[in-house]
Order: C-alpha cells, then sequence, then structure tokens
C-alpha cells in the first residue's frame, strides 16, 4: 500500500516516529494500547488547561472516567431530551440567520457554529444554560481565552526551550490569563450545578418529610417536581461526576470537577463546531453536492443519505484533530518493522491517513460525497481516523453526527448562503484542532 513510518528529531525534544500505516495505529491504539500512553510530556503541555482529565490522562483514571462517560448515553429518554436541545438552540440560530437575511448583514458562520456546539453542550453536558447564542457580544470571552490557549499549548510540541521562550516573549502570562478565564468560567458551571442540586434535595427532603407526616403533595408540586428531575437529575455529564466516587473513592473536588468541564468542552464544543463550519464552507465550494442535498431534503422524510456523505467526506477531508501522540512505555516494533525505543513519540495524523492516496485513491482530497454512497460499509475506524479509533474511540460519535445532520438540514432547508469575498481560501490555525483562521463569513438569504 505504500504505508511507511518517517523519523525525525528536534534538539531537547523526545524522537518522533511519524505513523502512516492503518495496521500499525490499530497496534498502537488497540492491541498494544498499554505501551503507548500520553505520558508526562503531554501533560505537562496541556496540563494547565484540560488538567487530570480524560483528554490527557492514563491507565485507572482515564479509563474510570471513559466508563462513567458512558453512562450518559444510555440515561432513559436521552436520545428524546438532547433532540429538544438542538430545537431549541435551532431556533435561536435561526432567528439570527433571519436577522442576518432581512438586514443584509454578513455573519461568521464559523463563530455561530462555536456558540451553537457550545450552548447545546452546555445544556446537554452540564445542565446549564450558557446564552452564547443569544449574546450581542462580538467574541465570547471564554471561547477566545479557550482558543488562544490551546494555540500556545500546541505550539510547545515543537519548541525545545518552550519553558524559558514563553517567559521571555510573553506567552506565559498570556497562558496565565487566559487560564484564569477558563478555569473561572468552567468554576461558575460547576457551582450553578451544585446550587440547582442543593435545591432539588432540599425540596426532596422536604417533600419526605410532609409524606412522613402525612402531607399530601399537590397535584402540581409533584408536576413541578417530575418536570424539575426530567430537566436536571442524571441527565447531564456533571451531574454524574458530581455524584460519583473517584478511582480514590472519594467524591470529585471542584478541582477536578473543573477539569471534567473543560475536557468535555473541547469534545463538545470544537469537535462539532468545525466540523459544521468546514461541511458548509465545501458545500459553499461545491454548488452540485449542495443541490443533491437540497433535493433529498425535499423528497426525504428521515435518514438523509446524501447529508450523511456531505459529513463524512468533510470528516476525511477536514478531521477536526490534525495529528495525535503517543509515547512508548518500552521499546516495541510494529507490524511494518519500524522498532520505536522506549520514551519516543509517535505521531499519527487523521489528516494524513484521511488523505492517503494509497487507500482512498487518486481523488483522495477531494470533497467528494458521492464516494461514501457508493461503499458497502463504512471503512476501518483505522484508515478513517476523524472520530479516532480503539477503546479511546470518540464516545460522542454518535451525539456529533446527530447534532450535525439536525443543524445542516434545518439550516440548509431555509437558508442560502454565499461567501462574502466568493471562492476565498480558508486556512487552518496551527491548534489542537482544525479551526478557521478567517473564520466563514457569509451573507444569508431565506429560500423561496
Amino acid at each position: 500500500m505504500g504505508w511507511k513510518t518517517y523519523c525525525f528529531t528536534v534538539p531537547l525534544l523526545p524522537t518522533w516516529f511519524v505513523v502512516t500505516d492503518p495496521t500499525s495505529i490499530e497496534y498502537i491504539l488497540k492491541t498494544e494500547m498499554h505501551n503507548w500512553v500520553k505520558g508526562s510530556h503531554f501533560f505537562a503541555t496541556f496540563g494547565p488547561v484540560l488538567g487530570h482529565g480524560i483528554f490527557t490522562s492514563d491507565g485507572p483514571h482515564w479509563l474510570w472516567q471513559r466508563k462513567l462517560a458512558t453512562h450518559i448515553f444510555s440515561v432513559k429518554g436521552f436520545k428524546r431530551y438532547i433532540s429538544q436541545v438542538f430545537a431549541e438552540h435551532m431556533d435561536i440560530l435561526s432567528s439570527r440567520m433571519a436577522a442576518a437575511a432581512a438586514s443584509s448583514t454578513p455573519i461568521d458562520l464559523h463563530d455561530l457554529m462555536y456558540r451553537f456546539t457550545l450552548d447545546s453542550f452546555g445544556k446537554i453536558g452540564f445542565g446549564v444554560q450558557l446564552g452564547c447564542l443569544a449574546s450581542s457580544d462580538a467574541k465570547v470571552p471564554f471561547a477566545v481565552a479557550f482558543d488562544t490557549a490551546q494555540v500556545i499549548c500546541v505550539q510547545r510540541f515543537t519548541s525545545p526551550g518552550w519553558r524559558l521562550t514563553e517567559l521571555l516573549n510573553g506567552k506565559r502570562s498570556q497562558l496565565n490569563a487566559c487560564c484564569s478565564v477558563i478555569h473561572g468560567f468552567a468554576h461558575d458551571i460547576v457551582q450553578q450545578r451544585r446550587e440547582l442540586l442543593a435545591q432539588q434535595q432540599a425540596a426532596d427532603a422536604a417533600a419526605g418529610a410532609d409524606a412522613a407526616a402525612g402531607a399530601a403533595k399537590t397535584a402540581a408540586v409533584k408536576e413541578q417536581q417530575e418536570e424539575e428531575e426530567d430537566d436536571n437529575s442524571a441527565q447531564d455529564l456533571l451531574s454524574l461526576f458530581m455524584a460519583a466516587k473517584g478511582v480514590d473513592g472519594k467524591p470529585l473536588n471542584d478541582k477536578e470537577l473543573v477539569d471534567t468541564v473543560i475536557n468535555f468542552i473541547i469534545a463538545g464544543r470544537d469537535t462539532t463546531a468545525q466540523a459544521l463550519s468546514w461541511t458548509l464552507y465545501e458545500l459553499l465550494q461545491h454548488p452540485a453536492a449542495e443541490q443533491q442535498l437540497l433535493q433529498e431534503l425535499r423528497e426525504v422524510l428521515g435518514p438523509l443519505p446524501p447529508l450523511n456523505s456531505s459529513s463524512s467526506s468533510r470528516q476525511a477531508v477536514h478531521p477536526s484533530y490534525e495529528q495525535n501522540l503517543k509515547f512508548a512505555v518500552r521499546a516495541d516494533t510494529l507490524p511494518d518493522g519500524s522498532t520505536i525505543p522506549a520514551g519516543c513519540q509517535v505521531l499519527y495524523s487523521p489528516y494524513v491517513v484521511n488523505r492517503s492516496k494509497s487507500f482512498w485513491g487518486p481523488d483522495a482530497e477531494e470533497f467528494r460525497p458521492s464516494r461514501w454512497l457508493s461503499m458497502d460499509s463504512m471503512p476501518s475506524p483505522y484508515s478513517y481516523l476523524s472520530f479516532h479509533a480503539g477503546p479511546r474511540l470518540c464516545l460522542g460519535q454518535r451525539l456529533a453526527e446527530l447534532e450535525g445532520v439536525y443543524v445542516l438540514a434545518g439550516l440548509l432547508a431555509r437558508f442560502k448562503f454565499s461567501q462574502v469575498q466568493p471562492g476565498a481560501k480558508v486556512d487552518y490555525v496551527f491548534s489542537t484542532s482544525l479551526p478557521m483562521m478567517q473564520g466563514l463569513a457569509v451573507t444569508v438569504q431565506e429560500r423561496e
């Protein structure tokens, strides 16, 4: 197939091995995953922002977080609940689009997708209303700080003297200021949830005392409590983590809960917002694909194959994470024959693997939704790494896909978008994921 493993060194940094062979990637992510860890170097790089959350953890601490987080997807009524959340925030998003269309005011679709996913995941993941979509602020302070901090952290991987240079160029002070905003935002979410849970517990205790005294609850009180329980109890990740005991058998403290919130924000906000933005961008560059999608929207109720294929094609060409790293605990030999010494780092890139002409053919770098419609089955996750693979496979893949289809169908059925500068190239930001450097400036029209 022509797959190769490359080796290069940067002075004062661990040796890098870049792996492109899907079989070797499966070996690292699944077969021998316990030998390939995030490691101390990764934690030193991202720890100031992400703390000890699921993205920086290994071993029992990672496994405990992973198992607990999976519970949210089996909560009774979860799919109905998230559909309600999406509908609620789609109404707000559509109102902003309609206002932009009526006033002929250009908008930044990339920014609005970030606001939508942050608001939606704030409700689904943490049970709180964040109000970013409804805000008239030009920028969301948390978002600015979060995005800036990720850029600074990821630059550390290629800067051997970052501990010194950040002190000299002011990046350390900038990062500390960003972390203060990020952690303050997450701490406020935790406190809001604690207060709400305390109110529920007080109401339950009062109701229990009344019942013990023989007092009957009124139908109105019962209905109110049932609605509160339906909205707030055990339907969000934060409630699950608050109610759980950690690996040490103790309840999580505020710092651990803040780490949890921040890690799940990067999963629930960044990746889906970028997926939506890049899909809309590619549809603007490929009018025929957009027309095919619109025709399907007009004809079909229920599953929308071309819509899903457009999203999959976007994921292949513009994966939300361009690269990922693991460190070798002990020396190992990959299936392709490459020997990796202990302590070295392996880089595997969804961006590279998803665009490999050896696997996908000569048009691998093209946005071509029809590619996915002709497949009998999805490719191996190790040759299509957009949602990672193995035991660390993205927990929210189905949620992200549902959200993506929901938003794209809702927007494209009602609105037509045009780039402010037709055909203008949109570049990536070198960050943890692949956000748009210039945003996505568009004009909006209501469809007839």
